[in-house]
């Protein structure tokens, strides 16, 4: 058997005393195998493989050799050191800790990922399949199609219950996202920290998620909801539960990027009409809230026959001459978007006089709406006498009953007392044209509630 002798300093320093260490040649046929000595129920790159000690403790004893080697402070450079006395143990330890994915972090952000995604070179994930294969950490196979949408949302972000089902000392967690069971032995949080990569955040940039990003914009867009609306909890708690792995963004992000995604839509809608050889266009006034809105529609065919249509704008309308603020309106419009009047082949437009008027001082071919004119007419024959005196009994009687809640009550005895549709009776409203044949519906429904 060969051997080699060196000397170490001992523990505390001093160089008056020296140890003999015999390092055992493995290649020899008569040497005992080391294995023997660890701690198989480690892995491999763990240093409890190899030594033996306890948290807090300021020195470790080789499994191997029953060296004591010191830990102050928890450093493990020693002991790794120290493994270089058995070469092959090393070898082993090197191999395993190099194929070990990257670290990672919790991160504490309440719209952050639980755990930062990192790049997996070609030998970390080689070392991920050994762990997946080997190692006391049971794993799943086959991550596709995972359900993932089983998290506890009363735990915060870094808390490991969110993702995790456990009691205090049970040996294993069951994950909420895949439902495995992950070793946790002696409380240990490695393996459930390294299962959590299985399930990584998309990253800002990822594809997915910028059509999620996409898809919240036209979502609150299309039903006029608030940017904030990004940072209510229940909206944030839902994508939780729809998709663990998109990160919803804050105000500020979204107000960014509906910034870019607008001056993104002008400019493509630009080139498009610089494209088209003849467009028409729509045109009406709109009333909200004391102010009028003058709202401009293009109409198109494009280069593969489709007919096309795009909102150029819905700008107020303020001066005492309407006519001549909507004609100014029209033409900073097509300034802006860079339509040149020959392009223009129709301008469909109500048929009120100052409307009227501007598209004549404009000199474009008009045409007068069929369906505003219809209106118009209905309109002045509601003005008949007869008429008239019926419409204002039924406006008399809506403000009465919707005066307070006291005559509504009323209303809903009486409608109860003859066996009445349960159905409040409905105003007036002047934008809309066929508002006042519904109210005088309603009257008519209600007629044996309000006879009671």
């Amino acid at each position: 058997m060969d051997t080699q002798i060196f000397s170490l300093e001992d523990i505390n320093g001093s160089t008056s005393n020296f140890v003999e260490h015999i390092v055992i040649t493995r290649d020899d046929p008569n040497n005992f195998n080391e294995k023997n000595q660890l701690n198989l129920s480690e892995p491999a790159h763990s240093l409890l493989r190899y030594f033996q000690y306890s948290r807090g403790e300021p020195f470790g004893t080789c499994r191997i050799c029953q060296k004591e080697i010191r830990r102050t402070q928890g450093n493990t450079n020693g002991m790794t050191k120290h493994l270089n006395k058995h070469p092959n143990i090393f070898e082993e330890f090197s191999t395993a800790k190099s194929a070990m994915p990257p670290s990672t972090r919790m991160l504490k952000n309440e719209n952050s990922t639980p755990l930062k995604k990192q790049k997996i070179n070609g030998q970390s994930e080689k070392g991920l399949d050994n762990i997946i294969n080997n190692g006391n950490t049971i794993l799943s196979e086959d991550f596709n199609g995972i359900d993932e949408t089983i998290i506890d949302l009363s735990k915060p972000p870094h808390s490991l219950l969110r993702y995790y089902q456990y009691d205090r000392g049970d040996p294993s967690a069951i994950c909420r996202i895949c439902q495995k069971r992950i070793s946790r032995k002696k409380g240990n949080t490695k393996g459930t920290t390294r299962h959590l990569m299985l399930h990584p955040r998309w990253e800002q940039n990822n594809i997915k998620s910028k059509k999620m990003d996409d898809a919240i914009l036209r979502f609150i867009c299309l039903s006029s909801q608030s940017l904030s609306i990004t940072e209510q909890e229940s909206f944030t708690d839902m994508f939780s539960l729809a998709c663990p792995n998109y990160t919803v963004k804050n105000r500020e992000y979204m107000t960014n990027l509906i910034i870019k995604k607008f001056q993104s839509k002008y400019s493509g809608l630009k080139d498009a009409l610089r494209k088209c050889q003849s467009c028409s266009f729509t045109t009406a006034i709109g009333h909200s809230k004391g102010q009028y809105f003058l709202s401009v529609t293009c109409h198109y065919i494009d280069d593969s026959f489709n007919r096309c249509w795009k909102v150029l704008a819905a700008e107020p309308i303020t001066g005492e001459n309407t006519s001549n603020a909507i004609t100014n309106k029209i033409n900073e419009i097509f300034v802006d978007l860079g339509i040149s009047p020959t392009k223009v082949h129709l301008f469909l437009r109500d048929a009120a006089s100052s409307m009227c008027r501007s598209v004549e001082d404009l000199k474009f071919q008009y045409f007068d709406c069929f369906l505003h004119k219809l209106a118009l007419s209905v309109s002045d024959g509601s003005n008949l006498p007869e008429i008239s005196k019926q419409i204002q009994i039924c406006r008399e009687l809506v403000a009465f009953y919707n005066w307070s809640s006291a005559f509504q009550n009323a209303l809903s005895r009486q409608q109860q007392l003859v066996d009445a549709p349960k159905n409040p009776l409905i105003g007036e409203i002047p934008t809309q044209w066929i508002s006042t044949l519904t109210m005088a519906r309603r009257v008519i429904e209600q007629q044996n509630a309000l006879l009671a």
